[in-house]
């Protein structure tokens, strides 16, 4: 089976990368009420464990500080998202993904799944590993 990485994802980046992903995860924002951006923070926190901060996603995934910033507020308003701050720096805080969240990260994980099947259909496990070196 193979699973969304950094690499794929920058690899897959471009606008049509984009669409096609918008087709698997919008009816999941529509039935949450959550924007593509929204999802894509969810699943960025839930897959980077080390990086919740909204600077690290914006640095990570050279998004908008202002999109990644208006969507975080949203998913914390939602009661997707909450802030801790940080033991040794007050300043920097944590984003802290709340229960609400696992029912959409297990649908978005699941679709995909979905996604990469057909991406990769007919390319082998050795053929994307010689792409992702």
């Amino acid at each position: 089976m193979i699973y969304m990485d950094d690499w794929l994802e920058s690899l897959l980046s471009g606008q049509q990368y984009k669409k096609f992903q918008e087709t698997f995860f919008g009816p999941i924002g529509e039935q949450y009420g959550l924007s593509i951006l929204d999802i894509r923070v969810l699943l960025f926190l839930h897959e980077h464990k080390r990086h919740d901060t909204a600077k690290d996603i914006v640095e990570l995934h050279h998004w908008t500080k202002s999109y990644v910033s208006k969507s975080i507020e949203s998913l914390i308003e939602g009661g997707y998202l909450g802030r801790k701050p940080d033991a040794s720096d007050r300043r920097r805080i944590h984003l802290v993904l709340q229960e609400n969240a696992r029912p959409v990260i297990e649908q978005v994980k699941q679709e995909q799944i979905r996604m990469l099947e057909i991406l990769f259909c007919g390319i082998s496990q050795e053929e994307v590993r010689v792409v992702s070196q």
